[in-house]
């Protein structure tokens, strides 16, 4: 009978190192802690808002994102914010705005046009991602055609996708 006891090779096994934080490398409730203020300024309505006056706020916006690991995770958050407010019931009582565009025609045209123009993958998987749930069956070609232009195989296969998604 073998008595050697089983020793898990992955060092994060025991749940209570894997929640140990590191000064570092703050755990994402930890840096939420350390930035609530600022978040709660970040996605105020009005200033939600501000990001889809036109399409040339919402690629300001966007221009922050920078490529893997290097985006401030406030700027992620700001984007991810942004595509909540303008599929909101609220966003969306008031459709017409600024030469006819409601907030998700801006927004979701101007990821479209960043992930399009942009030539850093981990950007576009950004503007993908958010585009999942913005995005409207009138721009599914535009976003397959993202797919195709694009180098990064996972770029490629993640905008075929989305476009999949939308069109439906």
């Amino acid at each position: 009978m073998n008595t050697e006891k089983y020793v898990d090779p992955n060092p994060y096994s025991d749940y209570t190192k894997a929640m140990q934080p590191e000064a570092c490398d703050p755990m994402a409730v930890e840096w939420h802690n350390m930035y609530e203020t600022a978040l709660e300024r970040a996605a105020d309505p009005t200033v939600l808002d501000g990001h889809t006056a036109n399409v040339e706020s919402a690629m300001a916006l966007l221009r922050c994102l920078k490529g893997a690991y290097t985006t401030d995770p406030l700027v992620f958050a700001v984007v991810a914010a942004t595509t909540q407010r303008v599929m909101s019931p609220a966003a969306r009582k008031c459709p017409l705005r600024f030469w006819g565009k409601n907030a998700r025609d801006v927004w979701s045209e101007a990821l479209l046009a960043h992930a399009g123009e942009s030539t850093d993958a981990y950007v576009q998987m950004a503007c993908l991602d958010q585009l999942r749930w913005c995005g409207k069956p009138s721009q599914a070609a535009a976003v397959r055609a993202v797919a195709e232009k694009a180098k990064d195989k996972s770029v490629k296969d993640f905008a075929a996708m989305v476009g999949r998604e939308i069109a439906k």
